[in-house]
């Protein structure tokens, strides 16, 4: 969840997990919980932090995000890659089936 998006935007966060991050800072069964969430409420948009795409291409199949990525790879494409005020750079995801 990031303020500076969401709320400007009306958007909520579909996942019951409000921060993730790459690190061991959550625990494994937030990676799965925040990976459900996505599953079951399809949004039509995630904002995905640039770095950690990057970040993918060491890790195992089942380490952090890895799970998330790789559903969002299949079920998502990259609409856009932006850079807002901090500097990092941010990507947008768009599910298939809301392209269409």
């Amino acid at each position: 969840y990031n303020a500076q998006v969401n709320f400007p935007l009306g958007l909520r966060n579909p996942s019951a997990i409000s921060v993730m991050l790459n690190t061991p800072y959550n625990p494994p069964d937030q990676f799965a919980r925040s990976l459900a969430d996505i599953q079951r409420e399809q949004p039509r948009f995630i904002v995905w932090d640039g770095v950690w795409t990057r970040e993918m291409q060491t890790q195992s199949d089942h380490e952090r995000l890895k799970p998330f990525y790789l559903h969002m790879k299949e079920y998502y494409f990259l609409k856009q890659k932006f850079t807002p005020y901090d500097g990092r750079e941010r990507e947008v995801w768009q599910l298939k089936s809301a392209a269409e």
